[in-house]
């Protein structure tokens, strides 16, 4: 459904069952044959929970990037525009941040940036990004609750039971992994036993996960390429 989270949850379960089912039987989507030893995941459905769209829209503002040189004596420096909000990001040397109100100070009509003791010295070793007045398109973002089954196929029941136990197991170890990939929630729903397409010699245990992630929508605008004015 969402690539990067279905990726991350693949990849979760490879390794978790890595020894006991080949990288090749963990696939996205059920195969048109499926064989013992295999596990299988699919999206059968999901929900939008913010019915509102326009709610959580949000202007994006164009960004400026300015570096400075330090002397080891000034602590006052100008932006060449005046930032809108407050600043993106303020960093010397490079890689190290600086907040405010501890390091520095910011007075957005002129638009100058002071600091509490004077940065080193160094060629471009101040760096500070900021927005600008002018927006450059809109961000909207929509709440997904997506329902994950995860089929676990095997020829007995201790099989499945072991691969089973083996794939809850992988999926809450990587759960700092799946956060970063942008999964903001994961709850085991529920687990139930089914047939596997009327054969009797494999059996399946299925996971149930509710996953809720937020996707975010750009949409630019583009430039004016050319204004006339006529005399009517």
């Amino acid at each position: 459904m969402i690539r990067e989270i279905d990726e991350a949850i693949l990849a979760s379960l490879r390794k978790g069952l890595s020894g006991l089912i080949p990288p090749d039987g963990i696939v996205l989507g059920r195969p048109a044959q499926v064989n013992k030893d295999m596990v299988f995941v699919e999206v059968p459905e999901f929900i939008i929970e913010d019915v509102c769209m326009g709610s959580l829209r949000q202007d994006m503002k164009e960004e400026a990037e300015e570096t400075f040189d330090g002397d080891g004596k000034s602590m006052r420096f100008k932006l060449s525009r005046a930032p809108v909000n407050q600043l993106l990001l303020v960093e010397y040397p490079k890689g190290t941040a600086r907040s405010a109100p501890d390091d520095y100070v910011v007075d957005m009509e002129s638009g100058t940036v002071k600091f509490r003791e004077p940065p080193p010295k160094g060629k471009s070793i101040i760096r500070i990004k900021y927005d600008l007045p002018r927006p450059v398109g809109e961000k909207s973002s929509l709440r997904f609750l997506l329902t994950y089954s995860i089929a676990i196929v095997a020829g007995s029941n201790e099989d499945r039971d072991r691969l089973t136990l083996a794939s809850i197991e992988a999926l809450y170890r990587d759960m700092p992994v799946l956060v970063r990939h942008g999964v903001e929630d994961m709850r085991l729903i529920k687990g139930y036993s089914a047939p596997v397409d009327g054969d009797r010699t494999l059996r399946q245990s299925i996971l149930e996960y509710s996953v809720q992630t937020t996707l975010e929508i750009e949409t630019r605008i583009p430039p004016m390429e050319k204004i006339e004015i006529k005399k009517m």
